[in-house]
């Protein structure tokens, strides 16, 4: 495990909030574009059903493993309280390094539980 430092840019502030968490050096892969063009034609080829799905919000979905804290907005902060609390985030946001992977792990989750599974690289 690694220190993870990052900037998350607040909505309607103009300032930075610093998040700190942990981040794994996980590999990741994606398909290249001449991959998906080979599919597709593939797939037209053969006659195949297609079908495409937008998951709305998709990176919002994805549960943290690791503990992630956000400064806490200056206008969630109560009147004479102070303003250097955090939150610890349970679900991912845009903007976080970690979003993309904890939605991931949710689609295959959800996905291995209708029977498909995860392909081996070449």
């Amino acid at each position: 495990m690694c220190s993870l430092k990052q900037w998350y840019l607040g909505t309607g502030s103009s300032t930075p909030w610093k998040v700190f968490g942990r981040l794994s050096l996980a590999r990741y892969s994606e398909a290249k574009m001449a991959s998906v063009r080979l599919f597709l034609s593939i797939a037209a080829i053969q006659h195949w059903p297609l079908h495409q799905l937008d998951i709305k919000n998709a990176f919002l979905h994805g549960d943290l493993e690791e503990e992630v804290y956000m400064e806490q907005l200056p206008r969630f902060v109560a009147q004479g309280e102070s303003s250097n609390m955090v939150c610890r985030l349970h679900r991912s946001l845009y903007g976080l390094k970690q979003s993309p992977r904890a939605w991931f792990g949710r689609f295959s989750t959800v996905v291995q539980q209708f029977g498909m599974i995860h392909s081996e690289a070449c």
